[in-house]
């Protein structure tokens, strides 16, 4: 049976590019919710953003890029997607060397740009379905690049 990558995983492709990405801003309010500040252990309560500069002087959100879906047919049904960062703020985002994939875009294909369409965005999502499994995604092919620094890193400076 098919299924959108969305419903599975919480995120799907939207866009990419061979520039160097952006950053991720932390969503305040998944961040204040205290189910899910546990998830924030270890940053700063001043840090707005993660994931500057990785293992290749990259930021964390770059290469191909997934965000969660506002379309209904991409949602798995019964569960319920938790947004912790995305790349998208109006003044801040992609540049526009990312473009929407053309299945993302209507046609004619204008506002495709990053700096043109919200809908070319990273995110950082939980999914939480009804069974009470959780599906931790994150939308970038350069999330690798961080990982050292996010967990190893700073969690083990004296």
């Amino acid at each position: 049976m098919f299924a959108a990558p969305n419903s599975i995983f919480g995120v799907g492709s939207v866009a990419c590019s061979f520039q160097p990405g952006t950053v991720y801003a932390i969503d305040t309010a998944t961040r204040c919710n205290l189910d899910w500040q546990f998830l924030f252990w270890g940053l700063s309560r001043k840090q707005e953003r993660i994931g500057h500069l990785g293992l290749f002087g990259r930021p964390a959100s770059g290469d191909e890029i997934d965000c969660a879906s506002e379309d209904p047919l991409g949602k798995h049904v019964g569960s319920r997607l938790i947004r912790l960062a995305t790349t998208w703020t109006g003044q801040h985002h992609h540049s526009d060397d990312y473009r929407l994939f053309p299945e993302e875009a209507v046609f004619p294909m204008n506002r495709i740009k990053g700096s043109e369409t919200h809908l070319v965005r990273s995110d950082i999502v939980l999914l939480v379905n009804d069974t009470g499994g959780i599906v931790f995604s994150v939308g970038s092919m350069d999330w690798v690049n961080i990982v050292q620094d996010l967990f190893v890193g700073e969690h083990t400076k004296e």
